[in-house]
């Protein structure tokens, strides 16, 4: 996984191998999944569809660099492996509406949403810039799906009408992630306390 290899990074592994980068998907907080089925629990209507997500979609490559930010260092440019393609500050913000919407997305997420930039396996490598030297990410062509969804972006219109509002960022999601092997300095989230019967069951 990508989390798994940002891990191995930091401690020894020299190189990240991934797939498609420009994929983008519905990233979504466990807890904010299980929030959403409880609401549709108790006030969905019988037989009616609603979709649950996040209302965002950010591309792969957007996961990677933000947990290279987070669990190796401050992230500040990324660029095709000849030095070309190179985007300063990829994980700037970005409110710019795209499906209509205004979502929260990065400056990489834009650019590759609106056709402006194009990594693929004919750039073999992305170099990641840190503050903490550059990361080799391979393009490896085992790793590219031969049918892939481009984009998968949940409309939770009819789930927020409901009182829905997801509270985890992609920021959180991979903090979180990452929090079991290290912490993650900045990240201001509690530790998830283990189940035990005490915390399970009401005596109530």
């Amino acid at each position: 996984s990508i989390i798994s290899q940002v891990q191995a990074f930091r401690s020894a592994a020299r190189e990240i191998c991934i797939g498609n980068v420009e994929a983008f998907r519905d990233w979504s907080h466990v807890s904010d999944t299980v929030e959403a089925y409880l609401l549709l629990a108790e006030h969905g209507r019988t037989a009616e569809a609603y979709n649950v997500g996040s209302g965002r979609t950010n591309a792969v490559l957007t996961f990677l660099l933000t947990a290279i930010d987070l669990g190796f260092a401050n992230v500040h440019s990324v660029s095709a492996a000849n030095g070309k393609k190179k985007i300063e500050m990829p994980l700037n913000p970005d409110r710019t509406r795209f499906f209509g919407t205004a979502f929260d997305k990065t400056k990489i997420d834009a650019l590759m949403l609106h056709r402006k930039i194009h990594y693929g396996l004919s750039d073999g490598a992305l170099h990641v810039g840190t503050d903490n030297g550059t990361v080799e990410v391979k393009l490896d062509p085992a790793k590219f799906r031969r049918a892939e969804v481009p984009i998968l972006f949940a409309d939770i219109t009819k789930l927020r009408r409901l009182g829905f509002r997801p509270k985890h960022t992609l920021q959180s999601i991979i903090a979180d992630m990452l929090r079991p092997a290290q912490p993650v300095s900045g990240a201001n989230f509690a530790p998830v306390q283990p189940a035990t019967t005490e915390n399970l069951i009401s005596t109530h």
